[in-house]
């Protein structure tokens, strides 16, 4: 399984499937073993063994991440490390350096932020592992209970990939997606750090929800037309909002994701589901109150249908919504 050539990867134990259905103390030992060839440099038994340093970078992100499934979370954090540290010129420190993940993920949100000089330099050399492993960075952070720091690491990862607007690469896209969806879960059971950053310019999810701002006034139009899913928490019953400013920016994550990465279904999926529910409140609220829609409504209800909608099917949406 370790054995290989140059110019092929044999290595199909990282593959996601049959990694998922091995311990992290079996991929433990096919690290150490990986390891172990790496360093002898290839010339083992003929000169026909042979393991890609890129790959035993790869596999030890795979066993840090099967670890905090685990729960084993002191070599998620170990693996984490190294993983920083071997990557040249990410983690600027001596490969003796001890560091600790709350100091690496510190420093991580103020290089992003650029609030204050980092206690540990960090370059921002952004691909697919790399975007990883600051995710499974987040992961492993709220899984110690840290969950501010996974957020504004989270956050600040989210940034910096979104940021990337020239980069076309679906992967990366994707990756930077993913980081939002998993934000976007992780603040519906923390609505008061949510309060607490919209505002604030100085934390990476205050940097991030300012970013969303001001790109979403540049996105693609065909993605989702005149839908303003900034402003829905303006709409209020009774002096109340309908839609809790909180939940609206969570909403405003969850466009962002789908915009970043269309064709990631989960992030639709996951939008569609907030649209349905808040829409639905909204919707309700206006029954109970029996309110009837106004000339500037029906116009903006109307901006909002396809192109050839029939005026019967136009007045059944207005009778729904009234």
């Amino acid at each position: 399984m370790l054995a290989g050539k140059m110019d092929c990867n044999v290595f199909s134990v990282i593959n996601g499937c049959d990694v998922d259905s091995l311990s992290s103390s079996l991929l433990t030992q096919v690290l150490w073993w990986g390891k172990y060839f790496n360093h002898a440099g290839g010339n083992v038994i003929g000169g026909d063994l042979h393991c890609h340093s890129s790959w035993i970078n790869q596999l030890m992100l795979e066993v840090s991440r099967v670890s905090r499934k685990e729960g084993n979370l002191m070599l998620a954090q170990k693996l984490l490390i190294d993983y920083l540290k071997s990557q040249n010129g990410l983690l600027c420190v001596g490969a003796k350096n001890k560091l600790s993940l709350e100091e690496v993920a510190q420093s991580f949100v103020d290089t992003t932020v650029k609030r204050v000089k980092p206690a540990v330099p960090i370059s921002m050399v952004w691909h697919v592992q790399n975007a990883k492993a600051f995710t499974e960075m987040a992961k492993a952070l709220y899984s110690l209970e840290k969950h501010d720091s996974a957020m504004q690491v989270c956050a600040a990862t989210a940034l910096n990939l979104a940021q990337q607007m020239e980069d076309r690469d679906l992967h990366l896209r994707e990756r930077g997606s993913r980081a939002l969806l998993t934000l976007a879960k992780w603040l519906q059971q923390e609505n008061q750090l949510v309060s607490a950053a919209v505002d604030n310019d100085g934390s990476a999810l205050g940097r991030l929800l300012a970013w969303e701002k001001a790109y979403s006034s540049i996105n693609d139009p065909s993605i989702f037309g005149f839908m303003n899913v900034q402003n829905c928490n303006t709409i209020s019953h009774n002096g109340v909002y309908v839609i809790p400013p909180t939940d609206a920016v969570i909403g405003r994550l969850l466009q962002l994701g789908v915009s970043r990465c269309p064709e990631l279904g989960k992030a639709w999926s996951q939008f569609a589901s907030w649209c349905y529910r808040w829409g639905r409140r909204v919707v309700d609220t206006a029954g109970e109150a029996g309110g009837q829609l106004s000339e500037v409504d029906r116009v903006a209800v109307q901006q909002m249908m396809p192109p050839g909608i029939s005026a019967d099917e136009l007045d059944k949406v207005y009778f729904i919504l009234s």
